[in-house]
């Protein structure tokens, strides 16, 4: 009815509230975009909800006498505030956008978004305070199947839902239990015994045994997910009593209780699971809702380790370019910053910092075309400034990469670069001469390069663009939504894929990305290639047990160390990834609301989250 009330106002744009309008039935059919016979039926309604007056002509031709009651702006700006409580912030937007001809909202409607988000309480029925936190999110939900979450955000929320056998502590680099209170590793790292809690519920209440923790796993040995490679030396999962289960592999790995902490490993209900459905874990949260622009997770009280403090998390997501109005003063702000959106925050917001990944381009080494010519690749390694990119891009780039590691830990740097305070470090990937030669080596005509990436990197995409085709090499940027970047077409026909891979989680983020099939980095590797990082890796994993009992021994990190610094070397030889620039997240919340500690992801555990008084 908005809708419709808006159209005939912007129809009869000069027409006050409580003036009389002289009009045909055929001129309001014209403005509601419909037949004469529904027009009549859309002005009844709105008579009988007081909208406005209407008063029939008799005969054909006619006029008709119409009368508006309401304000046109309270009713651009009602339905405004509506979009967004139904989680369609960009509807919201175009909404507002659509009328402004009519009446301009914009700026009562800014002051009400901002203030929407953050915290909030209110008596329900019984009485009982229930605290809401509403989150301003600058991405979409792709995919909440742990066995399939691959995007940072995605799996932020499957560790909210879902619970795994283990977890891991990236500030203490310990696995620590999880649903299993023990397990035991035999046989120099082929026999795994998981021993599990009891009583364990599900969202749906059903009790979590060791049946659903192998039907989990079992799921992921289909192999035609993208976390499968966790499972990838399992040989047999036996279930040994209602809360044991053991796992047998055909080959060694000391890291299993490690590669059981991953978001995909996580415990889902034995049985068929579609996407439909809403996801049912034994997490700290459950999922209410999920719609396109909004997602709501509730407290689960049933949760078997320290439930949350909050008791409902509304996530909506804000178009990227609208960012900036949902970041406020108000108490329990909380948002994270990724460089997608341009956020100028409140003086009075908490920063934290934390280096989560690094900026790379994946090349295609393995589909016909320029790039299986080495020379070529050497040309896009050595051609790029990293410092120049971090000082004329700024925000979260924060240093110059020099692999597939990140520097540990949080720093403090400033958001934006100051003109003459370059940020960076030695950059020993750029070396120009080098990557000139290269490019009159490799004989390259021309041909133009097909870049891909969504719209988080678009700068990044674009500054490329320009810096290549100042070395002579042409490209053309293609920007797709998230959804779309990981799909096998785009895999086999982008020549390079600009993306954020996520590593500070360690070893474990590594690996990911260097054993599953479906990563960007993998899946876009020469086979002589893979054979090598895989030989590398099943030496590191199947090391002597002896010496890996001790998570901190010194031969353990030596052998990861040396894993690491062999796996980047045949990376960087064979030019199968172009690394760029270490990103950063920056935590903003108000200093009313405690509990935060950016993770290794950028995000926050929304069970630690709780609201003290206002500062």
């Amino acid at each position: 009815m908005a809708e419709n009330y808006m159209r005939l106002r912007q129809a009869f744009i000069g027409q006050q509230e409580h003036q009389l309008l002289r009009v045909t039935m055929e001129e309001l059919a014209g403005a509601l975009f419909c037949t004469s016979r529904n027009a009549r039926l859309i002005l009844a309604r709105m008579t009988e909800t007081a909208w406005i007056t209407f008063q029939p002509g008799r005969g054909r031709g006619n006029r008709s006498a119409l009368v508006f009651l309401r304000s046109a702006a309270e009713v651009l700006l009602e339905e405004a505030q509506e979009r967004v409580m139904a989680g369609d912030v960009q509807s919201a937007f175009d909404w507002v956008h659509e009328y402004e001809d009519v009446a301009a909202v914009r700026d009562a409607f800014l002051p009400w978004l901002t203030a929407y988000f953050g915290y909030s309480a209110a008596r329900d029925e019984t009485e009982q305070v229930i605290e809401t936190l509403r989150l301003p999110i600058y991405r979409p939900i792709v995919c909440l199947d742990p066995a399939n979450a691959v995007f940072a955000f995605d799996t932020e929320l499957v560790d909210q839902l879902y619970s795994r056998l283990t977890r891991y502590d990236a500030q203490s680099a310990c696995v620590t239990a999880g649903l299993a209170h023990a397990w035991e590793c035999q046989e120099e790292g082929r026999i795994w015994t998981f021993y599990l809690l009891k009583n364990i519920s599900f969202h749906s209440r059903q009790e979590l045994t060791a049946h659903d923790a192998a039907a989990s796993l079992e799921r992921l040995r289909s192999l035609v997910h993208a976390h499968s490679w966790l499972v990838g030396q399992v040989d047999t999962v036996q279930v040994l009593n209602r809360y044991t289960l053991q796992i047998v592999l055909h080959r060694p790995n000391i890291y299993l209780d490690l590669y059981m902490s991953h978001s995909g490993a996580s415990i889902l209900p034995a049985g068929t699971w579609t996407e439909a459905e809403l996801p049912i874990g034994s997490g700290a949260y459950r999922m209410m809702s999920l719609q396109r622009g909004q997602c709501v997770l509730e407290r689960f009280p049933g949760y078997y380790d320290r439930g949350a403090l909050i008791d409902r998390i509304e996530i909506i997501i804000v178009p990227e370019q609208e960012a900036a109005y949902a970041v406020g003063p108000a108490p329990g702000t909380l948002t994270v910053v990724t460089g997608e959106a341009a956020i100028h925050p409140p003086a009075n917001l908490l920063q934290q910092h934390h280096v989560t990944g690094v900026s790379l381009l994946s090349v295609n080494t393995r589909t016909a075309g320029p790039l299986q010519n080495r020379s070529l690749r050497q040309a896009l390694m050595h051609g790029i400034d990293r410092n120049r990119m971090i000082y004329e891009l700024g925000d979260t780039r924060v240093a110059a990469a020099h692999g597939l590691h990140v520097t540990e830990g949080q720093h403090d740097f400033p958001a934006k670069a100051e003109e003459n305070e370059p940020r960076g470090n030695e950059d020993v990937l750029y070396q120009p001469e080098q990557a000139r030669e290269a490019l009159q080596i490799a004989g390259y005509t021309g041909q133009t390069l097909a870049l891909y990436t969504f719209p988080r990197h678009e700068r990044d995409a674009y500054w490329l663009q320009a810096q290549y085709r100042e070395l002579g090499i042409e490209i053309a940027v293609h920007i797709v939504p998230w959804a779309e970047l990981n799909q096998p077409m785009i895999r086999e026909k982008a020549d390079l894929i600009l993306f954020e891979a996520v590593l500070s989680g360690g070893m474990l983020r590594q690996l990911e990305y260097l054993q599953s099939g479906h990563s960007l980095i993998r899946s876009r590797l020469l086979e002589k290639s893979i054979q090598q990082i895989d030989r590398l890796t099943d030496k590191m994993l199947g090391a002597n047990h002896a010496a890996s009992a001790d998570q901190h021994s010194h031969e353990q990190n030596q052998q990861r160390s040396v894993w690491q610094q062999h796996v980047e070397a045949e990376l960087l030889d064979s030019c199968s990834i172009i690394p760029l620039v270490e990103r950063s997240a920056i935590l903003l919340h108000h200093p009313s609301l405690r509990g935060v500690r950016i993770n290794e992801r950028g995000w926050t555990r929304f069970q630690d989250l709780w609201f003290g008084e206002r500062i």
